[in-house]
């Protein structure tokens, strides 16, 4: 939520400005993981190592592991913090004839 009433003082409170402050997240979110890229260290012996033999397997029951494990704890983790978010907010459902809207309280 802090992100957004940031982007909101650079673009007002409109909702018009969504794709604005959705791309304003975008960029402010991706710019430490690629200032982090542009001052890694090249590796030292990178061409000193044999290549692959082209009749191996990329993806090996061990490198999938390595894919899926990781993956799992995040799927994980987000949606134990999307419940907790969802249970901790009191909600009202407001139904009128015209349209309904949900309210949520803070």
């Amino acid at each position: 939520m802090r992100a957004v009433r940031v982007c909101r003082r650079f673009y007002g409170n409109s909702d018009s400005n969504i794709g604005g402050t959705i791309l304003l997240i975008d960029i402010v979110g991706e710019m430490f993981p690629l200032i982090m890229l542009t001052y890694d260290p090249p590796e030292i012996n990178i061409m000193e190592d044999p290549p692959r033999n082209p009749k191996d397997k990329i993806l090996t029951k061990e490198v999938m592991t390595e894919i899926a494990f990781p993956g799992l704890v995040m799927g994980i983790v987000a949606y134990a913090a999307f419940l907790y978010s969802f249970l901790s907010i009191p909600m009202v459902l407001t139904i009128t004839k015209k349209r309904s809207r949900l309210h949520l309280f803070q």
